[in-house]
């Protein structure tokens, strides 16, 4: 029988599950390496002049930055130091 929180009928799963075996679990842990700390505003400057991503950009045009990702570290930096590079470029930049 599966036991686990909330309310409802767990019937149905029961029944969809009684000739299937559940193979044996164990709890496991993963420790992943930290990177190198970046200088997050300077690579994405460097970036941006590099691969030339704002040159086509005209005068006045209104550019939208998506912003939203969880799990991004220094994302309310990114988007300020994209927000400077667009105004720079000469866009009005704005975030959705």
């Amino acid at each position: 029988m599966i036991h686990v929180g909330g309310s409802g009928d767990w019937k149905v799963i029961e029944d969809l599950l009684k000739s299937i075996e559940i193979p044996r679990m164990a709890k496991v842990r993963q420790i992943f390496p930290h990177p190198k700390e970046v200088d997050v505003a300077g690579e994405l400057r460097r970036q941006i002049a590099e691969k030339k991503t704002l040159s086509s950009l005209k005068k006045g045009s209104r550019i939208a930055i998506a912003v939203g990702s969880r799990g991004i570290s220094n994302l309310p930096l990114a988007v300020r130091v994209l927000g400077e590079e667009v105004r720079a470029a000469g866009g009005e930049p704005f975030i959705v």
